[in-house]
């Protein structure tokens, strides 16, 4: 099975094992992050967007164009940014010790 490019460039990143190394990991993953496009919603800048319920057909047929239109855009902006939030979580999942998961356990961001 071949790994993805993603899984490649974490491996370059050493494992957070201890504060001894955090300096190292905390550089590397910022890098990472932007090279990415994820740093503004690991930083925080970029606020989670609130979530879009989802339409019944019958709402949907009643809608005007452009409210539709407005409720897409929404709901893909959600979308992307649930996406890249959930890219950044892996991506810190990977790349700290086992000992660190049971307190990242709890965390429903990537920024937490």
């Amino acid at each position: 099975m071949a790994e993805s490019s993603t899984g490649k460039e974490l491996g370059s990143i050493p494992r957070l094992i201890s504060s001894k190394n955090f300096i190292q990991w905390k550089t590397l993953m910022e890098a990472y992050f932007r090279r990415e496009d994820l740093w503004r919603i690991v930083s925080g800048q970029l606020a989670k967007p609130p979530e879009q319920e989802t339409l019944d057909p019958d709402k949907e047929d009643a809608m005007k164009e452009d409210e539709f239109m407005k409720y897409e855009r929404k709901l893909k902006r959600y979308n992307d940014w649930t996406t890249k939030d959930a890219k950044a979580v892996y991506a810190i999942k990977m790349t700290v010790h086992t000992d660190y998961l049971r307190a990242l356990a709890t965390c429903t961001t990537s920024k937490e």
